[in-house]
């Protein structure tokens, strides 16, 4: 049986003043303990999108022997573009930033520190891999979505909404279409939710912050995006963003969010993650979720 971790929003820094860091490893040691085979990881991985915060959080990896394909899959978040706030003074700059940021660069940095985690993959380009896919086990496709929004004053202000554009929506129905996957269980890693305020789990405190975010916290263009997956019988999507563990249905197609495993926003700052599980048997194509409590 292949066990594979799903874990997001990790927000690690250089500065760790949080204990953001010890989180992480009682995860990865949580996740070793249960003799896991591989871990996707959805974005927000560091807080701040700079280098210093790559380095910290590769530095723990490393230690785990993760930078590699065969250990973790990856995608990009809006903390890996924009960078998040770091003290209340900030809130004021923030949409100034985002405005100022080099998206393009960002998703390169990204790229240039997770190289090993692309390696075998079928990549777009060094510039901007995104979308790509790679064959896990040689039975999982494995493919990474890149959703974020290019910054807007109306419809992106400060970096956190999502966005898959015409040309990248073009190389997901191609590689979703492709025949080399088409015996394989498919799993789509991004980052942006696709549930409901009403559906974002049963915390009452965390639907009414979802509430209050929606209009910078929202997926653009979702209806494509569930018709896709529909029509191209994906089996599975991971994402992150919301900073709660479940998982939904919506619209044909299953969904799960892992994005509580460091840092919930809920009440009860429960901790959780999701293990799939499947067959070794390349040919027997299922699979089991099972969500672990911390």
């Amino acid at each position: 049986m292949y066990r594979i971790a799903h874990i997001t929003d990790l927000h690690i820094k250089s500065l760790d003043l949080k204990g953001y860091k010890k989180q992480l490893y009682n995860l990865l040691d949580d996740i070793k303990r249960r003799d896991c085979n591989h871990i996707f990881i959805t974005g927000d991985m560091i807080d701040n999108g700079e280098e210093k915060d790559y380095h910290a959080l590769i530095k723990i990896f490393n230690e785990y022997g993760l930078m590699n394909s065969d250990k973790i899959s990856v995608t990009i978040g809006n903390h890996e573009i924009y960078g998040g706030t770091q003290a209340a003074e900030d809130v004021f700059l923030f949409p100034t930033r985002c405005q100022k940021t080099d998206y393009n660069s960002q998703v390169k940095l990204f790229y240039d520190f997770f190289k090993p985690a692309f390696e075998g993959a079928d990549i777009n380009n060094e510039e901007n891999p995104f979308p790509y896919c790679k064959i896990l086990f040689d039975k999982i496709a494995v493919i990474g979505v890149n959703s974020n929004a290019h910054w807007s004053k109306l419809r992106n202000p400060i970096g956190s909404n999502g966005a898959v554009y015409d040309e990248q929506y073009k190389k997901l129905s191609k590689i979703l279409e492709s025949h080399s996957i088409k015996d394989k269980i498919k799993i789509v890693l991004i980052h942006h939710h696709f549930n409901k305020i009403s559906e974002s789990g049963s915390s009452m405190v965390h639907s009414l912050w979802l509430y209050v975010e929606r209009r910078t916290m929202k997926l653009h263009n979702k209806k494509r995006l569930f018709k896709l997956f529909k029509e191209a019988k994906v089996d599975l999507i991971l994402h992150g963003h919301t900073h709660i563990s479940d998982s939904y249905n919506r619209k044909g197609s299953l969904f799960v969010n892992s994005s509580a495993c460091v840092i919930p926003f809920t009440e009860s700052k429960l901790r959780k993650y999701h293990i799939i599980k499947t067959p070794k048997d390349k040919n027997r194509l299922t699979f089991d979720l099972q969500l672990i409590n911390l």
